[in-house]
């Protein structure tokens, strides 16, 4: 499996997962929250309650796919926005 295909598989689980969809059009502040989510799980280890994972958000769909690639270094943190932030314009 490629990164591009676990990428996909973790976003298409969390679109089933959650209730509501509450991302907004891609941004540098979204792209930082994104980020966040991301060091949040694969750098820092912490654990997002299942409350909060219940409706998608940029900052808890980085920290899905963080904790799940495990994957700190900037550069492929940036690759899966870019690639993730295309995929939500296209989708709209």
């Amino acid at each position: 499996m490629t990164q591009v295909d676990a990428i996909e598989r973790i976003y298409a689980q969390a679109v089933r997962d959650c209730r509501q969809d509450h991302r907004k059009r891609p941004n540098s502040g979204r792209r930082g929250q994104f980020k966040r989510g991301w060091i949040d799980a694969a750098v820092r280890g912490r654990q997002y309650r299942e409350e909060a994972l219940a409706t998608l958000t940029w900052c808890n769909l980085g920290y899905r796919i963080g904790r799940d690639l495990c994957v700190s270094a900037p550069e492929e943190i940036l690759q899966v926005w870019e690639h993730l932030a295309r995929k939500y314009e296209t989708e709209r």
